[in-house]
């Protein structure tokens, strides 16, 4: 089966509460964003349940073909991730069963992995590292795959891995639903690349968190790619979760494929204390990363930059 996620927009004003970074006190704030709500609530200031999830029959298997196979474009932006992880990556891309023309493009932050040259890939190098948790190369890479005439873009971070279904699944999807942008699923995996078992994301279940390596793209939302250059570094730990509040309030209807088609390694302490497991060290420094970013999506100066350069307020979706 398939999902989709309806939402209704509607421009408001109004003076919001909002957690002074820093601060154990409220300011009121006039905050000059469009907020979204569903169709059938009233009145706007109950948006923040849950969306309503429409159900898709999918494609039959003899459904016809498009013309023309796709174009896709897999954007891994990559940092200083061993050559051994990159690869894996980079196989599991090579393995899709899909039948599309894909292309894999590797954005190095500022280090550039040689070997990665000899790949059948395309291997991008920007000059400097920007440290803004892939956001600029991921930004690069989607304007070179835009530039480039690729009908669909997917991400893939540099630690993760697709199943060989995964492009396959997001364009039945996006076929049965229309959407513009398509979403996956994870299954959970420690650093060493084994496996989480009885690992889920609530929040994922539920349509309310999708993560970067998890998205398909259809030419048609392109411009969307740009919250990932524009959004302020201080949000950058949370991305995934701007980009995702974007694509709510520029677009509404998201498809789903609700099948786990892409490995994630994971240091998220959640994820290990969900099956009794210890946590490894390096999520203590990355929970304090999301924690500032959060407390930083709070504060006025977020929402004036977020208004001011997306057009929106992210906390408007993520605190929904």
């Amino acid at each position: 089966m398939h999902a989709v996620v309806h939402y209704q927009r509607r421009t408001c004003w109004q003076t919001l509460p909002v957690q002074l970074h820093n601060s154990g006190n409220q300011a009121a704030v006039w905050v000059p964003v469009r907020r979204t709500c569903l169709k059938e609530q009233q009145p706007w200031r109950r948006a923040r349940r849950q969306p309503r999830v429409r159900r898709i029959r999918p494609l039959s298997e003899n459904a016809g073909a498009p013309a023309k196979d796709p174009r896709i474009a897999v954007i891994t932006p990559y940092y200083t991730e061993t050559l051994e992880v990159l690869r894996q990556g980079h196989d599991s891309v090579l393995a899709q069963d899909v039948e599309a023309d894909v292309v894999h493009f590797f954005v190095a932050d500022g280090f550039p992995n040689p070997a990665i040259e000899r790949w059948k890939c395309s291997n991008i190098a920007l000059p400097a590292a920007h440290r803004n948790h892939g956001n600029t190369p991921r930004a690069v890479g989607a304007l070179l795959a835009a530039a480039e005439g690729y009908d669909f873009i997917s991400f893939l971070d540099g630690d993760n891995w697709y199943y060989p279904n995964h492009l396959s699944s997001l364009l039945r999807t996006h076929e049965a639903t229309k959407a513009s942008v398509c979403c996956s699923w994870r299954t959970f995996h420690r650093l060493d690349g084994t496996l989480i078992r009885d690992c889920r994301d609530d929040e994922e279940l539920a349509f309310r968190h999708i993560d970067t390596s998890c998205y398909f793209v259809h030419r048609s939302a392109f411009p969307l790619n740009l919250v990932w250059s524009q959004m302020p570094n201080e949000l950058s730990p949370i991305c995934d979760r701007v980009f995702y509040s974007a694509a709510l309030h520029k677009l509404g209807d998201l498809g789903f494929s609700e099948l786990a088609t892409v490995a994630f390694r994971t240091d998220y302490h959640r994820h290990y204390k969900a099956v009794n497991e210890m946590p490894p060290a390096s999520g203590f420094a990355k929970g304090e990363k999301v924690d500032s970013a959060i407390a930083y999506l709070r504060s006025v100066d977020c929402i004036t930059n977020c208004v001011t350069q997306l057009g929106f307020w992210p906390g408007t979706y993520i605190f929904r």
